[in-house]
């Protein structure tokens, strides 16, 4: 089993945890801002930063990059969010991913990858991710896993959740509570942001403010023209992979509730490799 066992502890992050949690932050600039960012885009534009008398009519466009890029990072605020997530991520998989966010730290977000299904829990930035197996077979290195490997997984890791803490070791994989934060990146990267023309998406008017994280990352927000600058769509194109992600993002009607797995039901990632041989040793197979 050991031609696998490398993979395990990434199968499941590489799916739904890589862009998911990625969007699970962008709920969470401090200060509890999504409401009094609502107040305050229902009033006059405070002095900083604000447009132009001559240019109000033109709304968020007519603010600066820089200055948007921070107004949006506030307006995602502590609030729970909906989440939609599709695209297309490492070696082409596709990914879909529905859920609620709270906070920057809590989500339950349910994903379908590689004809498999996988689940990411966080609870106070303590993520937990559950994949089957049909997941576990598309992230194996070497392709169609026998019947054999099969039998070991699912008796090892069948309905068991992968506890992330501190997993700083996922062959190339980010730990999800290591990944980007969305308000985080809006702000670090506000100097260097750029607008683009105002188009539309989904049958709005929206100003497209676009920032590049690393060399090979554009990330593109899409902001409404009038009113909160909430970023209700965020896109993500890996220029050097085939990964292109697009993230739907909305303010939810009720607070998202999580709770973590049972203990019982969850296995560190640093001992997933020991579960796999005694699995196999109680199948008969080591």
């Amino acid at each position: 089993m050991h031609h696998i066992t490398r993979r395990t502890r990434a199968a499941a992050v590489a799916g739904l945890a890589f862009a998911a949690a990625t969007a699970l932050s962008a709920c969470g600039s401090s200060g509890g801002a999504g409401s009094a960012a609502k107040a305050r885009d229902a009033a006059a534009p405070s002095a900083s930063g604000s447009p132009s008398a001559s240019a109000a009519a033109s709304g968020n466009a007519a603010y600066s990059a820089s200055e948007l890029a921070r107004r949006a990072a506030e307006a995602v605020g502590d609030d729970s969010l909906n989440v939609v997530i599709g695209g297309v991520i490492e070696d082409g998989s596709s990914l879909d991913v529905t859920g609620c966010m709270r906070g920057g730290t809590d989500a339950r977000l349910v994903g379908t990858m590689s004809d498999g299904h996988v689940e990411l829990v966080m609870v106070d930035g303590h993520g937990y991710v559950k994949a089957d197996l049909a997941v576990y077979e598309a992230m194996s290195d070497s392709g169609p896993l026998d019947e054999a490997q099969r039998a070991v997984i699912e008796r090892a890791m069948g309905g068991k959740y992968m506890d992330l803490e501190d997993d700083d070791d996922t062959d190339g994989t980010t730990s999800v509570t290591d990944l980007t934060n969305l308000a985080d990146l809006l702000r670090d990267n506000a100097t260097d942001a750029t607008k683009g023309e105002t188009t539309t998406v989904d049958g709005r008017a929206v100003v497209p403010l676009v920032v590049h994280p690393d060399t090979d990352t554009t990330t593109t927000f899409y902001l409404p023209v009038d009113g909160e600058p909430f970023p209700f769509r965020v896109t993500e194109r890996v220029d050097s992979t085939s990964e292109n992600t697009v993230f739907r993002l909305s303010h939810a009607d009720a607070p998202c509730s999580v709770t973590a797995p049972d203990p019982d039901d969850v296995v560190p990632t640093d001992q997933i490799e020991t579960v796999l041989r005694k699995a196999a040793e109680e199948l008969g197979l080591s």
